[in-house]
């Protein structure tokens, strides 16, 4: 990912939503709004404690497991006909 004045990030760094806000400004560089039919195909969270995210995932949202490793450090879940939908990391940076 590379930053407006250039720098580069792993996308692993806290979301700097103060910074997103301020590079828009009133630039009016704002891009169009998502396409109706546009999804988020999925999405990775950094967690501490992976597995207590499963069981509120699974066991309170009714998601499937898919992957759980602790060795690999990723644990995953979805549905049956999207099994990769919400991903948990213990990825440091």
């Amino acid at each position: 990912l590379i930053a407006i004045d250039g720098s580069a990030h792993s996308g692993l760094e806290p979301l700097d939503v103060q910074g997103l806000v301020r590079d828009v400004g009133n630039s009016g560089h704002v891009e169009q709004r998502m396409a109706q039919d546009a999804f988020i195909g999925h999405i990775h969270m950094r967690a501490r404690a992976p597995e207590m995210l499963m069981k509120f995932y699974l066991g309170v949202l009714g998601f499937r497991p898919h992957i759980q490793s602790r060795t690999f450090g990723m644990f995953d879940c979805g549905t049956e006909r999207r099994p990769h939908m919400v991903a948990f990391n213990i990825w440091a940076r």
